[in-house]
């Protein structure tokens, strides 16, 4: 089992909710990324900065239209949740309860 550096590290347990934002953050071509797992991207020759500045940019834009992917999108969110506590849950809760791929591509077609 390899050891971790310094910069694995720091993206330990760390990934892009997609692959195609993740490249998009990275200045990359769509599907040029081959896994959303940060410590993975870094072994495969990307760059700890690159890596870790797009993982910052990620969270900020999750942040910032979060709550608007609510709305809009009304995910849904589990069957055994009732519609009008659905419409209650804590924005934070989203990522828990909806597809990562979806809130990716929302924000990848607002920010393109």
């Amino acid at each position: 089992m390899k050891q971790l550096d310094e910069e694995e590290k720091q993206l330990g347990g760390r990934s892009f909710i997609s692959e195609d934002l993740g490249s998009f953050l990275m200045g990359l071509k769509k599907g040029e990324i081959n896994d959303s797992r940060l410590i993975y991207l870094k072994r495969a020759g990307f760059s700890y900065a690159k890596l870790a500045g797009a993982y910052q940019k990620q969270q900020e834009l999750i942040e910032r239209y979060k709550e608007q992917f609510i709305k809009d999108e009304n995910p849904e969110i589990e069957e055994a949740v009732p519609p009008m506590v659905n419409g209650l849950i804590n924005p934070l809760m989203v990522e828990i309860y909806t597809s990562e791929e979806e809130l990716g591509q929302y924000i990848l077609n607002k920010i393109t």
